[in-house]
């Protein structure tokens, strides 16, 4: 029996032996993992420090660029590359121009051409020329039907990431603010409010997130410095930069006013003076046939729509007026009727020029007062006080709907109508509508969708008037006999051809 018990005795041994060396290994292990952790958490600490000290400096440089009275800010649109002006061999006294030598670059330039009121600038190799006038730099009535693009190659010398133009060709820019000097001021900031939104996913690839900001003065600062066009406001410090996204766009705002202080849900957005350049390249077309003619009562908005149909295809759009003030604002096309959409209001009748028509439809009412502080400013956007309108009010275009309703309808060709209240409802929508209008499908781009995100972040554009609500009735009651009579008969005149016309008749006082 002895052996058999040391036998048994040895296994116990043995597993004794097993299991202890087995728990104290599991010991040491669990003391090697506590000590990786202790180790990762102090790393996290550390790497935590570094990055609030990083902040901390990053801030501190903030805060001296939010006070800083030398820094430059410009607003400018870059349109693009054009063929050179030839006068630009021999270039004109009224021309500023300047050689940047080493640091030619679009902000230089642009700085340099703000700095003396001039809104156009364009780079060429390491010059830089300022014009009023856009023809002195390039070409802008396109000379043939399908001319190769101009070609930009030139890297910048100031700055290895641009061009500057080609052998033939110009870098060119719409400056439509001049650049400031001095630190951005708070009321700017409030101007500059397109209101309060849901807040939007925080994803890394599309928003540039930062925390613990001290006001929304700081996050617009810092986005703008970072070159996003947005700058996005939370009121528990958060401030998120980046621009609108298929995910995120106007479809999430909640008020066109700012959140309020104790909203800590919502972000109120801001609109900097980077450039979105998703919708800022423009190309000239030439349209010799099929043109279609862009009219309406005059003060209709449309120099408006223009605008955001420009920005929305790429496009420039022409007129019959030659208008300098508009060509000037960054209408490039002002000059030239041989475009694909064509202003002109029609008195003269003549629609033989033109293949199709889109017709702008506002409130007579509205359009009389806005006519008259164009009339009585010669501005687009000119405003004239409620007193002057009591006194010296007069009612231009009291019959031009029903005469448009009339002419247009009769010529039997294919139609658009656009509701100017419709428009200023959705402007991006009526855009997207009408740009399916099949004479207007070929100005259609293949980045529609990217080009009206951009739109939507500047909806206001170069021309429009700002509301200004009167507190008194300024039509009388023989004048309002007529002007309901005129809206009815254009009604009927419309509602023939299977358009409608909202209800815009007054009632008498």
């Amino acid at each position: 029996m002895r052996p058999k018990l040391k036998s048994i005795s040895a296994i116990f041994i043995l597993a004794f032996l097993y299991f202890f060396y087995k728990k104290t290994g599991s010991i040491e292990r669990d003391d090697v993992a506590v000590r990786n952790k202790l180790d990762d958490d102090v790393e996290v600490e550390r790497l935590r420090r570094i990055e609030e000290r990083k902040r901390a400096g990053e801030f501190e440089e903030l805060s001296s660029f939010v006070e800083d009275k030398e820094v430059y800010r410009c607003e400018a649109k870059h349109f693009g590359c054009f063929t050179k002006a030839k006068s630009l061999k021999y270039p004109r006294s009224s021309l500023v121009t300047k050689n940047l030598n080493e640091l030619a670059s679009s902000q230089k330039c642009i700085e340099f051409c703000s700095q003396r009121k001039q809104p156009y600038a364009g780079l060429w190799m390491t010059q830089c020329y300022c014009a009023i006038d856009p023809h002195h730099v390039i070409l802008t009535i396109p000379t043939c039907l399908n001319c190769e693009s101009a070609k930009c190659t030139e890297s910048c010398t100031g700055s290895a990431n641009e061009t500057c133009g080609g052998p033939e060709s110009v870098d060119f820019f719409y400056i439509p603010n001049p650049c400031v000097k001095g630190p951005i001021e708070k009321e700017d900031v409030e101007k500059s409010s397109l209101g309060c939104f849901h807040s939007p996913d925080e994803d890394p690839d599309e928003f540039e997130v930062f925390r613990q900001i001290p006001s929304q003065h700081f996050c617009f600062v810092l986005c703008e410095r970072k070159k996003h066009v947005l700058a996005m406001w939370r009121n528990d410090g958060s401030c998120i930069c980046g621009r609108f996204t298929y995910s995120f766009n106007l479809q999430n705002r909640v008020s066109k006013e700012g959140c309020e202080d104790d909203d800590f849900e919502h972000v109120t957005i801001y609109k900097t003076w980077a450039e979105d350049t998703r919708c800022s390249t423009m190309r000239f077309v030439k349209k010799l046939t099929g043109k279609t003619v862009l009219t309406s009562v005059p003060s209709s908005g449309n120099t408006w729509l223009r605008y955001l149909i420009e920005k929305s295809s790429g496009v420039f759009t022409g007129s019959i007026y030659r208008d300098t003030p508009v060509f000037q604002k960054g209408y490039l096309g002002e000059m030239s009727p041989d475009t694909f959409l064509v202003k002109n209001h029609m008195y003269d009748q003549n629609l033989k020029k033109y293949s199709s028509i889109m017709f702008i439809v506002r409130n007579p009412y509205e359009t009389m007062i806005s006519e008259f502080k164009r009339q009585s400013t010669q501005n687009h956007v000119g405003v004239v006080t409620n007193e002057q309108i009591k006194t010296d009010f007069v009612p231009y275009d009291k019959g031009t709907l029903k005469f448009l309703s009339n002419v247009l309808t009769a010529s039997g060709m294919p139609m658009y109508v656009v509701y100017y209240d419709e428009l200023k409802e959705n402007p991006i929508e009526e855009v997207r509508r009408l740009l399916e209008f099949p004479p207007l499908r070929e100005m259609r781009p293949d980045d529609l969708d990217d080009r009206l995100l951009c739109v939507s972040e500047q909806l206001t554009g170069y021309f429009k008037r700002k509301s200004q609500p009167l507190d008194f009735d300024p039509f009388s009651d023989e004048l309002k006999t007529e002007v309901n009579q005129n809206i009815e008969e254009a009604r009927d005149i419309l509602t023939k051809y299977g358009f409608k016309l909202p209800d815009y008749e007054r009632p008498m006082q």
